[in-house]
Parts: structure tokens; sequence; C-alpha cells
């Protein structure tokens, strides 16, 4: 077997110098190389000069002015690798030493693959480990359908920042038109692959996943979570059992939602519609809220009385 290096490595950099070293410092100890490195930086403030002479054939690739993040993501899609395939990293995860090694065999194991992820360990901002990444129970996927994809994305996700994918000029395309999704970007990216060829999701933990405040991950707007379960409901039309399932998660997921949020008085949609209520989920809402929602409801009626 061929251990000649098949992916380029581009990692996505914005004024995090002290992370991007570390970054760059694990993406060039691997036991079989990367066949090339390259910053793509979206023009941050900070002295490159010193990075670029610790890392010699390293590249950096710059924007002529900083871009809205949607324009810059989709720019590192744009020109074609050094090799066939191509992994976008982020410049706040690192990885294990032997990342490119088993990616590499990964991808000569199922060149039918159009993107390959793998599992991961998260980190905290000063790198202290808190478990898995994926769900313990994880084992391995291989989605060769859009509704397998739909029902993945009910339980689970694909991380993004390892994943490897077959590169292709539709890569930039595919990127464009999934940032309209706002935080829900990389599920529709994936949806657009996985169209086309399988995607491979390795349960090996072979990258460390740095979870801090504020990341795209957390707090989806309603409107982003409404266009992300319209997006797995259409992938999984075709495919009618995968389809009740994606139906059942949905009605689940907004109904809880809904409730929680009413229960914190948070925005909301005006109306919980017959369509997306799920009576096992409303349930569990009250089986786990009872006082809360009791207190609440009270705290109603007075307000409702004093203002008579």
């Amino acid at each position: 077997m061929s251990t000649l290096p098949r992916i380029s490595l581009r990692i996505l950099s914005y004024e995090r110098p002290q992370y991007l070293v570390r970054c760059l410092e694990s993406a060039l100890d691997q036991s079989e190389s990367f066949a090339d490195v390259e910053i793509h930086d979206n023009r941050s403030q900070f002295d490159f000069t010193p990075i670029l002479a610790r890392f010699p054939g390293v590249k950096l690739s710059q924007p002529e002015q900083n871009m809205p993040t949607h324009q810059f993501f989709a720019r590192a899609f744009r020109d074609s690798p050094l090799q066939p395939w191509l992994c976008v990293f982020h410049d706040d995860d690192l990885l294990k030493r032997d990342f490119c090694r088993n990616m590499v065999r990964a991808a000569m194991t199922r060149p039918e693959c159009g993107a390959i992820s793998c599992g991961g360990e998260v980190i905290d901002p000063d790198g202290n480990l808190h478990g898995s990444l994926l769900p313990s129970q994880f084992r391995e996927a291989m989605l060769q359908t859009p509704g397998q994809f739909a029902r993945w994305y009910c339980d689970s996700f694909i991380p993004f920042p390892p994943a490897v994918h077959f590169w292709s000029p539709r890569l930039t395309e595919w990127m464009e038109w999934a940032t309209t999704y706002g935080r829900c970007t990389d599920v529709a990216f994936f949806s657009r692959i996985v169209q086309e060829k399988p995607i491979w999701i390795r349960p090996q933990e072979d990258f460390l996943y740095r979870r801090h405040s504020g990341q795209d991950s957390s707090g989806f707007l309603w409107w982003e979570e409404t266009r992300r379960w319209e997006l797995q409901r259409n992938m999984a039309q075709d495919e009618p059992s995968n389809f009740a399932y994606v139906e059942k998660k949905r009605r689940e997921r907004i109904t809880q939602r809904w409730f929680n949020a009413w229960l914190r008085d948070e925005s909301r949609p005006e109306a919980l519609t017959r369509e997306d209520f799920s009576a096992n989920a409303f349930y569990r809402f009250w089986r786990n809220n009872k006082l809360a929602i009791l207190r609440h409801l009270m705290r109603g009626v007075l307000d409702s009385r004093g203002k008579l």
C-alpha cells in the first residue's frame, strides 16, 4: 500500500495566533505528512513573519481585505488542492499524530466516498480533556442515501473540522449555498455531498475539538433550526422509514424547545401548530417541570389580575 501523502490541509485562521501555532505544530508533527499545509487567514492584524519563519514550507493565503465569514469559509474550497483530498481545519483545534496516516488509509480503502470524517476528544480553552465529541455509543456510520443522512442528524452530527473532502469545483458552489443556513451551514454542505457520494464517519478519535463560548453549534436561532428540519425532511422524503423517524424527532424537538422557551419567557413563534406538536415530548416536559410550570401559570394569572 502506498504511503504517499494524498491530503492537502488548509487551516482557517483569524486573530488567534496562540492557537494557530499549536495547530500548526500538530499538523507538522504527523506520522505521515500532508501533501501541503496552507494557512487561510481572514486578514488578521498580527504579524505572520515569525510564524512562517518557524514553520518553513507552510504557505499563507489571505484575501485583499477582511471578508464576511461565509465568503471566507467558501474561499478555502475554491482552488484545486495539490492532492485529490482536501481537509479544511480550524485554527483552534488540534490534529492527533496519526490523523493524516489514518485518513489516507481510509481514503484509499473507500475511494468512492465524497467525504470522510472521524471522532474526536473535547478540550477546553486551556487544553484540558473533557471526554468524547461524538456520543459514547457511536461505532461507525456509512451514510449512503439522503434519507440515512437526514436520520443521522436527528441524533448526532458529522464533525466538520477533521472531514476530508474529495475535491471538485462544486464544493465552492455548495459551500456558498450552505452558508444561507446560518449556523447549520455544515449540515447543508454535507447534504449536498451525500447526494453525490457516500459519507463515512470513522469512530477513531483522531483530533481534539476545542470547545469555547460563542461557537456556531450553540444556540441555533429559530429560523436556522426551522430551515435545518425542512432540509432533513426533504432529504428523507423518498425513504418512508427514514422520513417517519425524521418527522417524529422534528416534532419532539420543536415541542420541547417551544415549551422550554415559554417557561423561560424567551422569544419563540407565537403559536405551536398541530403539525409541530408532539404529545410524548409535552408529557416529558410536564413530568420534568411540574412545579416550574405551575409557578409560571400562577404568575401569569396574578399578572393578568393586576392589569384589570
